[in-house]
C-alpha cells in the first residue's frame, strides 16, 4: 500500500445514499425557507421564530424529543444489557416482539393513504357507494378498497 486508505464499494454507496436520501431533501427545505425571490432574506425566519406560539411549540417539540431519548435510554440500556449477559437473547420470539411496534406505524400509514387514492377512495368527488355494500377487495397496489 502506498499510504492511502480505501474506501469499500459499499460503504460508498451507503454514504451516496445517505446524501441522496436524507442530507440533500433537508437541505433544499433549508434553502427554500431562507431565499425568497432570488435573495438571501432571514426576515422571515426571524419573525417565524420570534412570534410566541411558534418559540413554544419548538420548545415542546425539543422537550418531547428529549423525552423520547431518555425514555428509551431507560428501556433499552437495561434490555441490552439483559439481553448480552443472558440466555434471553437466544430466543428469536423476542427479536418480533420487538420489531412489531417500528413495523405497525408504517403499515398503518399506507392503508390509510391508499384507502384515500384507491379508485373508489374516500378522496374521490363522490366517495364510496355505502348504500351497496360489498365486501373490500385487495387493490393491484395492495390496499383494500371497496368494488
Amino acid at each position: 500500500m502506498n499510504g492511502r486508505k480505501h474506501i469499500s464499494l459499499p460503504l460508498l454507496l451507503l454514504g451516496a445514499c445517505l446524501v441522496f436520501l436524507v442530507i440533500a431533501p433537508l437541505a433544499t427545505v433549508f434553502v427554500k425557507a431562507l431565499i425568497i425571490n432570488d435573495h438571501l432574506d432571514f426576515s422571515f425566519a426571524a419573525a417565524a421564530l420570534s412570534e410566541p406560539q411558534n418559540a413554544r411549540m419548538i420548545r415542546n417539540s425539543l422537550l418531547l424529543g428529549l423525552a423520547v431519548v431518555i425514555l428509551s435510554s431507560l428501556i433499552s440500556i437495561p434490555l441490552a444489557y439483559l439481553f448480552s449477559r443472558t440466555q434471553l437473547g437466544q430466543h428469536k420470539i423476542f427479536d418480533l416482539l420487538f420489531l412489531i411496534p417500528f413495523m405497525t406505524p408504517p403499515l398503518h400509514r399506507v392503508h390509510g393513504v391508499d384507502s384515500l387514492h384507491a379508485e373508489t377512495g374516500t378522496l374521490l368527488p363522490d366517495g364510496p357507494c355505502l348504500s351497496e355494500w360489498d365486501p373490500p377487495v385487495l387493490h393491484i397496489r395492495g390496499g383494500w378498497y371497496w368494488s
